[in-house]
């Protein structure tokens, strides 16, 4: 069963742990599910927009990273500089 998330602090460790039970996990920056709140910002609101967001054909999806990916230290030419 294909679970949304979107792709903030602490979302790489769920994406794991629900992908664990078998389930595929597909995260989302962010600026890609901003366009889909609909109204005030709260939790409901975040949910439906990142369900509707995951719906969509064209989305991009965050990788998941490991826990050994999270753990190093970026170098100057991951970060861009």
């Amino acid at each position: 069963m294909p679970c949304g998330d979107g792709s903030l602090r602490g979302s790489h460790y769920w994406a794991r742990e629900i992908g664990k039970f078998g389930h595929t996990v597909r995260q989302i920056s962010p600026q890609f599910v901003k366009p889909y709140v609909k109204s005030n910002k709260n939790d409901a609101n975040d949910a439906e927009a990142i369900c509707e967001a995951v719906s969509r054909p064209s989305m991009r999806f965050v990788t998941t990273k490991s826990i050994e990916r999270i753990s190093r230290p970026y170098t100057v030419s991951e970060i861009g500089w």
